[in-house]
């Protein structure tokens, strides 16, 4: 399961990760005309240190150079492990992005970013597992990367009372998102024994907030999220030591897991399930389909804040089911067997996998149980994933994005409209829900699938939340953290 490799990937991420995507989209440094500044933050998780992240920025003759590294450190599977990130990028001289370096790496498994912003548009170069993809996308002057956001607010200083929204993009993504920005009030902080006057900044993103104590010169003292992550301002000699052990990796899942009550003892025989899900930042946000339909919905102002509370009812569909839906126009379909940068459908490795795999089968259906059945079956099951669906055919590792993009590209490949999805599944291990990645195969109607469970028709404990590829998982954090689940009606067969 995957609770965190997307988010962390944003930075997000969690591929720290998690707390790295605040890192990025609050205040961290102030920068005069011909200053170099640098700084270093330690990362931790419920008062455990996960990871560490460090910034310079330097001003050039034609602008500023920012560079930028996250590193994530937990004990996976027995042994300790760095998941980490580094960015170089380039900005004119009101702060605009010119060009950009990015890489990230989780075990031996990179990915690489490079792009260059020419006539609205950025152009990037994505490279993993041997495989080079290219991808446009808008890109016009209103648009900045989350780390500018320091550089546009020195312009003017710190008071109380501001407020700023602003249109970022996060590169590992490859999605905008929106983010607000509230000064508040001046107060004292204590760093490292120190007394520092401070203004505490509120940045908000979807429905995440995180506060941050800001020196009037722009450096960060300290930030907290609401669910257990902060950082502090450290020496560098601090910041990379991780003298007081590694946190087990699955210690820090318990940050996404949405326990419940009720006989899930058997998760694959659950042919439905009706659940009351509450928490909800606001309505029409659980998509709806074949398998899954909200049935009753209410609003509760808690604090001033509106949460919604939906009942949703879930139903294992098979192959014989009618299906409610129209069925997909041309468009639609070609839209469903493009490649992606995550999903490689026209790698010559991809194809040629998926043509043994397949060999002569006609029907559509029992060519995806064909590829269901190999992923399952060949690709070892680690808690880290690997970047793209060629990555994971070359090392046949990885969890659940893992399977799922190798799938997806693999049927797609194969001329099998597939889309991937992202929701929560129950999880035998930690006895609750966690979140998870799986593919929906489109053979007259959608079928979901599960390779990283070897399941040809998914159990209705898989509840969708987000539908589409690497660009919609932002939509993730509508729910991590928030959602309550209670379990009406289960059935099994």
């Amino acid at each position: 399961m995957f609770p965190y490799r997307n988010i962390m990937r944003t930075k997000f991420s969690v591929n720290a990760f998690l707390s790295a995507i605040f890192l990025a989209v609050v205040l961290c440094q102030n920068v005069a005309a011909g200053i170099i500044s640098e700084q270093w933050m330690e990362v931790t998780a419920f008062g455990d240190k996960i990871g560490f992240a460090y910034r310079n920025v330097e001003e050039l003759s034609d602008g500023y150079k920012v560079t930028t590294k996250t590193v994530m450190r937990l004990e996976v599977q027995g042994t300790t492990q760095d998941m980490s990130s580094s960015q170089t990028y380039f900005l004119n001289t009101t702060f605009q992005l010119q060009r950009f370096s990015y890489v990230q790496k989780m075990l031996n498994h990179r990915q690489f970013f490079d792009g260059k912003v020419e006539n609205g548009k950025l152009k990037v170069e994505i490279r993993s597992g041997g495989n080079v993809s290219t991808k446009e996308v808008p890109f016009d002057k209103k648009t900045y990367l989350a780390d500018t956001i320091t550089l546009l607010l020195s312009r003017s200083g710190m008071q109380t009372g501001q407020n700023y929204n602003f249109k970022i993009f996060m590169i590992s993504l490859m999605s905008t998102g929106n983010i607000g920005i509230s000064v508040g009030k001046k107060t004292s902080v204590e760093i490292n024994g120190k007394t520092e006057e401070a203004f505490i900044v509120t940045s908000h993103f979807k429905s995440f907030s995180v506060d941050s104590w800001v020196a009037p010169d722009g450096r960060v003292l300290k930030e907290e999220s609401p669910m257990g992550f902060t950082s502090q301002a450290v020496d560098e000699m601090q910041a990379v030591s991780f003298d007081g052990g590694v946190m087990p990796f699955t210690n820090l899942l318990t940050f996404s897991l949405i326990p419940v009550d009720g006989d899930f003892s058997n998760p694959k025989t659950i042919s439905r399930l009706e659940i009351t899900m509450s928490g909800l930042a606001g309505k029409d946000l659980v998509p709806n389909d074949e398998r899954q339909k909200t049935v009753v919905q209410k609003v509760e102002n808690r604090g001033g804040k509106k949460t919604y509370t939906i009942g949703l009812e879930i139903e294992k569909k098979g192959i014989n089911e009618t299906s409610a839906s129209p069925p997909l126009s041309e468009k639609e379909i070609t839209a469903y067997l493009k490649p992606t940068f995550e999903a490689q459908a026209d790698d010559p490795f991809i194809q040629q996998k998926a043509m043994e795999i397949v060999d002569n089968e006609e029907d559509a259906f029992k060519s995806a149980q064909l590829i269901n059945r190999w992923v399952y079956k060949n690709v070892h099951k680690k808690f880290v994933d690997t970047f793209s669906a060629v990555e994971t055919l070359r090392t046949m590792e990885g969890e659940c994005q893992s399977h799922t993009n190798l799938f997806t590209a693999l049927a797609r490949s194969a001329g099998i409209p597939t889309r991937t999805v992202s929701g929560i599944v129950y999880s035998k291990q930690f006895e609750g829900f966690l979140y998870h990645a799986w593919p929906e195969v489109y053979v007259d109607k959608w079928i979901a699938m599960d390779p990283t469970f070897g399941e040809d028709i998914a159990d209705a404990t898989h509840i969708k939340l987000v539908e589409g590829d690497l660009s919609k998982q932002l939509q993730l954090f509508e729910f991590i953290g928030r959602i309550a689940i209670d379990v009406e009606l289960i059935e099994k067969k």
